[in-house]
């Protein structure tokens, strides 16, 4: 994960998608990329050009529609968890077979069901915790200190 800026961090900013997909593309390496990017809002040669061709054609991202991706529209908990869960799909890692268990979070009922596996995952890896509060707060803003955080422990989980 880089800064915003080569001397700017900005921990309280919100992470957005096409951020959020360039820190995955570059964990898996940044591999070679082919083929063309399908949404008008990723600007060719921008900083996530290949990071969005790469993680729409692994399945680890879609757009909001066959055009659409919004690369600078910050990140929820949800979406920056079902990123998570499908990148580690890749990697062997996910659950196998019957697994539904109840979150134990005041607000649990709020996870959308796209992202209800990812987030459950995500939590029983401790990768996801809850704020502070203690809720997982699903539609909340990702910051980039959040997203820290989380790709830390995230890389932890990936080794094993």
């Amino acid at each position: 994960m880089q800064g915003v800026e080569e001397t700017l961090f900005a921990p309280d900013a919100s992470l957005t998608r096409g951020q959020a997909v360039t820190i995955l593309y570059r964990l898996a390496g940044t591999p070679a990329v082919s083929g063309r990017n399908p949404f008008r809002d990723v600007a060719a040669g921008s900083y996530c050009e290949d990071a969005v061709i790469w993680a729409n054609a692994k399945g680890i991202a879609q757009g909001y529609d066959a055009v659409t991706f919004r690369p600078g529209e910050a990140i929820s908990r949800q979406q920056f968890a079902a990123l998570l869960y499908r990148y580690a799909k890749t990697c062997g890692q996910g659950f196998q077979g019957s697994w539904y268990f109840l979150l134990d979070y005041p607000d649990a009922a709020r996870v959308a069901s796209y992202a209800d596996e990812a987030m459950h995952w995500c939590v029983t890896k401790g990768v996801i915790q809850g704020t502070a509060d203690k809720r997982l707060a699903p539609e909340a803003t990702v910051t980039r200190a959040q997203a820290a955080v989380m790709l830390q422990r995230f890389s932890q989980v990936l080794k094993g």
